[in-house]
């Protein structure tokens, strides 16, 4: 039995000390661990808030509207003879257009002169009867009733020449609405007629014209900028910008000239029109534009980059970087936009660094290696633009 017992308390032995071996190896593997406990740094992109002046502007797509449109249509009717323009040309007022064929008109008015000779002539023989009658009469040769025929023969004869001549100015206008000219500057379209068609009068269109120098652009804004575009157009000219096919460089600059007197219930927007000059026909009639309508500035406000704030479940958020490199989650209460960044009515301040790349990968409390935006347009940057902008 003593052997037994004695191989008993060697395997006790055993089990324990390989108990306190691996106590120790485990002690040992989580001693070594704590040096590299801390996780690496985030690579993150961040931006500066800054306090500027803020030029508010209103966004919305325009579409470019002609200064005048005329539907050119012919006042008489009758054989087109010639069109005397290249079509997508641009005209000047009283250039000539189109002609019809005059001939039946100078012969109608051929006629209409010659009427007016014979009545003429009757109006004279007429009131010279009446003349010599009225001196008979005094003398008592001829009877009254002679005398008044003779006055109503003159009167008819000088109604008649009256007519003749007013015909002969209808015939002679007939004749000159068969050279049709245009009624405005601007730039005819595709011609819709050919030469040797019959035309109508008034119903027959021939081409149309528009004006293009200066242009409209018109757009829509929700009414509630309303009581906003209202009292700032009674102060002065609210200016507004538009960019054409991309052209994001180079946009053009105009006023806003017409508000309509009423808001569109259906969509909940009001119709607005800009008045730009258009010197270099950039604006086309028909095409759609980005607008920038200008409504106020406010002074000294906080500007941040809008790739800077979040939506979560809490609202609107950022995360800012703290002098120790490590970001926190605020929430945000937005105002305007001005171009690329938004006006930060609370939750950040001005000189505090945001992130605007690699937002997914943080949590709050998380360390970042921080690095500026390389090429993009800070809020100061930004700021100082609209700022001049402001001021010109």
């Amino acid at each position: 039995m003593r052997p037994l017992r004695a191989l008993r308390v060697l395997s006790t032995a055993v089990a324990v000390g390989c108990a306190v071996a691996a106590c120790g190896s485990r002690s040992d593997g989580e001693a070594g661990a704590a040096p590299g406990a801390a996780s690496p740094a985030v690579p993150v992109t961040v931006v500066e808030a800054v306090r500027k002046d803020a030029p508010i502007d209103v966004r919305a797509i325009g579409t470019v509207e002609a200064h005048a449109t005329v539907a050119v249509k012919p006042l008489v009717g009758g054989d087109l003879a010639e069109v005397h323009f290249t079509e997508g040309q641009e005209v000047r007022t009283g250039d000539l257009l189109f002609t019809i064929d005059r001939r039946p008109f100078e012969a109608a008015l051929a006629e209409a002169r010659a009427n007016q000779v014979k009545a003429e002539v009757e109006a004279r023989n007429a009131e010279d009867d009446a003349r010599r009658i009225a001196t008979l009469g005094n003398e008592g040769i001829v009877s009254r009733e002679e005398y008044d025929r003779s006055q109503a023969r003159a009167a008819s004869a000088r109604a008649n020449r009256a007519a003749a001549a007013a015909a002969v100015a209808a015939a002679k206008l007939e004749v000159d609405h068969a050279v049709i000219r245009s009624p405005l500057d601007g730039r005819v379209g595709r011609r819709l007629v050919d030469p040797g068609n019959i035309v109508e009068a008034n119903q027959t269109l021939l081409v149309v014209i528009h004006r293009t120098r200066p242009i409209f652009v018109r757009f829509t804004v929700p009414a509630r900028e309303l009581p906003r575009i209202r009292r700032q157009s009674a102060e002065q000219r609210l200016p507004v910008t538009v960019w054409s096919n991309g052209e994001a460089e180079d946009p053009l600059q105009g006023e806003l000239t017409f508000l309509d007197n009423s808001v569109d219930a259906a969509t909940g927007t009001v119709l607005l029109k800009a008045l730009f000059a258009n010197e270099g026909e950039r604006l086309w009639p028909g095409e759609f534009v980005d607008v920038s309508l200008r409504v106020g500035l406010r002074r000294a406000v906080v500007l941040a980059p809008k790739r800077a704030i979040l939506t979560g479940q809490q609202g609107r958020y950022a995360f800012v970087v703290r002098p120790d490199s490590t970001v926190e989650v605020r929430t945000v209460v937005e105002g305007e936009t001005v171009g690329e960044d938004t006006v930060v009515e609370k939750g950040i301040e001005a000189g505090e660094r945001v992130v605007v790349d690699g937002q997914l990968a943080l949590k709050a409390g998380m360390r970042v290696e921080a690095r500026a935006a390389a090429g993009a347009k800070t809020p100061a940057a930004s700021a100082a633009k609209a700022g001049a902008e402001a001021a010109s």
